[in-house]
Parts: C-alpha cells; structure tokens; sequence
C-alpha cells in the first residue's frame, strides 16, 4: 500500500494521533479520510501484518499509520504478562479487526485466545490477518456475547468499529441477524488465568451477566470500556452488583497505567482480590492523580 492517496491518509492518520495523544482530541474528517481507501492491502503495524480490508476502514483508524488505536491497553496488558508467572486465556470479546488478538497471539505467555466478533466483514479481515502471520492459536467465533443465547440485531453504521447490537424488536434494513452467546457456554473450566477484554459499545453489562460463572471461578482480570457512550447503558455500580466483592475497579490512564481516580474513565480494569492476580496486581504502577 504505497499509493498517494494511502500516503496522505497515513500522514493524517499520524497527526491524529499525535493530536489525541497529546491533548486527549480527535480530528475531525478522519473517518472520510479513512474511507477514501478502497483497495486491498497489507498493513504493518509494531512488526505483524495486518490484512487491510475497505469495507471496514475506519476500524484501522491509526493502524494505517502503523500505530496501536489503543496504546495504553496493549502496555497494560502486556505489563501483567511480565509479571504473571504463568500462561494465560485471552478472551476478546468484540475483536473487531483483531489489533489485540494481534499482539497476544504473538505473546509466549499467551497460550490460547477466544476471539468474538458479529461483524463479518471484520472477522474476514482478522482472518486474512491471522493467516499472513502464522498464528493459529486463536479461536474464532463470528457471534456476539450477551446475557442470554438468542439471534439478535447487528447495526453497523459507517464506522464498524462502533457497531451495536440494538435494543429495538425488529430487524431494520441495515441490521444484521447475528448469533448471540454467553461466556459461560465457552470459557468453565478453562484452567489458567484469564485476561477477558470487553469492547461492544454499551453491552458491556450484559457480557458479564452472561459470564457469571466464568469470572466466579476464575477470577479473571477485566478491561472493558466505559465512557460517555457506553455509561448511557449501565454504571460502574451495576458492573459491581455483577462482579461481586471480590473485584476492584480503576480506570486505565493513557499511560497505561492503573487509578483510583474513576472521572473521565475510556476503558476501566476490573482487579480480582482472589485468584492468580491477586500478587501479580500489587506490582502494577498506579497514576496518582
């Protein structure tokens, strides 16, 4: 991918993230650059391939720059990896077009990885990604997860990477019938620690519940989004009524970095007090802020 046209939308991408990681804004029309990319291609991003697919172009974002959308998750979760002294289950749970399943895949104390994502297009992206780097540890399901098994409504609107199961009963003209699981049908006893990351725009909530048991037994550490958008769903006292007294939460700063500090969260982390991070946690920096 060498064209003019991908060599500006590159540049652009490049000051978007400049700007948003310096001062927290986004750029407008990054979406439409995005969208000018219309062929096929391979993208490198932190030395892995990433499968370029157009129907799904705005979920690259700063990929297309070669960087991560979301730095501060991968430091994070690569942070409990180091101190962890044992394998571990990565769970992504919305994967869109795999920029975690990516990294972990790659990880060597990552030793399976069950990826869910409804979207076809972005599953036929992360597929053609898995595929040109040889990774065949992960388990893929095309499907969303919710609190119940049912078909549901799948919306994707020009930026799939914010797609949404609706709430309306009926499926519209732009919806998508897709199969809804629950984490407990998948993820009883997997029998190594669990990293579990949620991203599905407001059903955050509604994942757990479905996982009940799972974070029961296993005490997995959570990463899961919780901002503007998604709080209009469900709050932190409700992902707490879930989780139980066994669980503590903090925001994810942009540096990675754990905080007590819950206002302008985008992604909170759900510690367990029990189970194999329950050390590992206390060796974790924490932003005092």
């Amino acid at each position: 991918m060498n064209s003019l046209r991908f060599r500006c939308v590159r540049l652009y991408a490049r000051l978007y993230g400049v700007i948003k990681d310096s001062l927290g804004l986004n750029l407008r029309g990054f979406g439409l650059a995005l969208d000018q990319l219309t062929s096929p291609g391979v993208l490198r991003v932190h030395d892995l391939s990433l499968y370029f697919h157009p129907p799904v172009a705005r979920s690259f974002a700063r990929l297309v720059a070669g960087d991560w959308n979301e730095p501060e998750s991968h430091k994070f979760l690569r942070d409990v990896l180091k101190l962890i002294p044992e394998s571990v289950v990565f769970v992504d749970v919305g994967a869109n077009v795999g920029e975690m399943v990516l990294d972990m895949a790659r990880h060597p104390k990552v030793d399976k990885i069950l990826a869910f994502e409804p979207n076809p297009e972005c599953v036929y992206s992360l597929q053609g990604s898995l595929e040109l780097n040889g990774f065949d540890g992960v388990t893929l399901f095309m499907s969303a997860c919710g609190s119940v098994t049912e078909d549901a409504s799948f919306r994707v609107g020009a930026d799939p990477s914010t797609g949404s199961l609706t709430r309306e009963p009926a499926f519209g003209d732009s919806d998508t019938r897709v199969e809804v699981t629950m984490l407990d049908a998948h993820l009883m006893h997997i029998g190594k620690p669990a990293l579990l990351l949620i991203d599905v725009e407001g059903h955050e909530l509604e994942v757990l519940k479905g996982g009940r048991n799972f974070v029961a037994e296993n005490h997995p550490l959570i990463v899961f989004e919780y901002h503007g958008e998604t709080r209009k769903f469900f709050s932190l006292g409700d992902v707490k009524d879930v989780l139980g007294d066994g669980y503590v939460l903090r925001r994810l700063t942009r540096n990675g970095r754990l905080s007590e500090d819950l206002r302008g969260a985008w992604n909170m982390v759900a510690l367990p007090l029990d189970g194999p991070f329950r050390e590992v946690l206390a060796g974790l920096p924490e932003e005092h802020t």
